[in-house]
């Protein structure tokens, strides 16, 4: 029953006329019933349209190409505008660097950021061919003399050179073994570091590939005592458990490399947790740099109170984008700036 009944009137003139009334709660459930197939016609186009090359959703081809062609431009870009110091002149109320005005190469890490959060992406050639081309543009830079200083170049995750006027070293700098860029950038990297310092043995810090590297040139690799086990090539050091330990590393030409390491660990667990080194490195000429790996062990605060004074003055400590008590650490280490990686 649809609920319409037929009433017969008679108007003015007598003649007859025939009037529809239509039930207003059936009419009701009528329209609903016809939104609903709207929607489900809408929703099946839409998917329809998602699913069509000119989206690009379902055809890899066109995701692939896409890829291709943003991260050159991404490239391009960066290589236009190169990091430079920001201008709080231009806002002195301005409390947070992204609060200032925005630039070219601001926008186009935006543009990065969310072209690495797409899964589509992930393991794809146009991605590494990216960081290929990123880190090739770096090796030029890293044959640049440094009169006084240091230049800091952020290779990958937690990966950093640090160049002095005299002194090269590397920090956990890793392509795991040829994943993520290729090996042939690895060996150039390796060709201009004097020194290796890796954080813990996790494959994203320690790269067998350039450790061989590495030694095979003669050059000093300096590792926690769980990392590289039985490789008697490679310099053990671990201070024990909520202490630290100091001393020098001579290099084969006469420099000197003076060191603190601090116990740090990566997991909240003392079950699973894995040793994770803290490297105050000092260089000749005198600048200091703290590399605190994957820091990741909330009661390390408690030697870190006591010990941390020890690397005062670090003029520049390495930290991930997610450590935790970021605020006490740094009230131990107080490190002059803060860069940081893995995010």
């Amino acid at each position: 029953m649809i609920g319409i009944k037929m009433v017969t009137l008679r108007d003015w003139s007598g003649c007859k006329i025939t009037e529809i009334i239509i039930n207003t709660v059936y009419m009701r459930r009528i329209f609903f019933i016809f939104i609903l197939s709207a929607i489900s016609l809408a929703i099946s186009a839409q998917n329809q349209y998602l699913d069509s090359p000119r989206y690009g959703q379902g055809d890899a081809k066109f995701v692939e190409t896409q890829g291709w062609q943003i991260m050159n431009l991404v490239h391009n870009t960066l290589e236009k505008y190169p990091p430079v110091p920001v201008d709080r002149s231009l806002d002195p109320q301005a409390k947070r660097a992204d609060k200032l005005i925005e630039t070219p190469r601001r926008q186009t890490l935006y543009l990065l950021d969310a072209m690495l959060h797409d899964p589509r992406y992930n393991n794809s050639e146009c991605v590494k061919n990216f960081l290929e081309q990123r880190l090739s543009s770096l090796i030029p830079q890293m044959d640049v003399p440094v009169e006084k200083g240091l230049k800091i170049f952020h290779i990958y995750d937690m990966g950093f050179v640090v160049k002095s006027p005299s002194l090269t070293a590397a920090f956990d700098v890793s392509s795991q073994d040829g994943k993520i860029f290729s090996t042939e950038v690895l060996k150039e990297i390796a060709d201009r570091c004097d020194i290796l310092f890796i954080t813990h043995r996790h494959a994203d810090h320690l790269d067998n590939t350039l450790i061989n590297y590495m030694l095979e040139q003669g050059k000093k690799v300096v590792v926690t005592k769980d990392a590289c086990q039985g490789d008697e090539r490679v310099e053990h050091l671990r201070p024990k458990e909520g202490n630290d330990i100091s001393g020098k590393i001579d290099l084969e030409d006469g420099r000197t490399v003076k060191y603190r390491i601090f116990p740090g660990h990566q997991d909240e667990s003392s079950a699973t947790w894995i040793e994770c080194n803290h490297y105050f490195i000092t260089f000749p000429e005198g600048g200091k740099v703290l590399h605190l790996g994957d820091q990741a062990h909330s009661s390390d605060i408690d030697w870190m109170k006591k010990y941390g004074n020890r690397a005062k003055g670090a003029d520049v400590m390495f930290a991930t984008g997610w450590m935790g008590q970021v605020g006490d650490i740094l009230e131990c280490y107080k490190p002059k700036y803060v860069i940081l990686g893995h995010f």
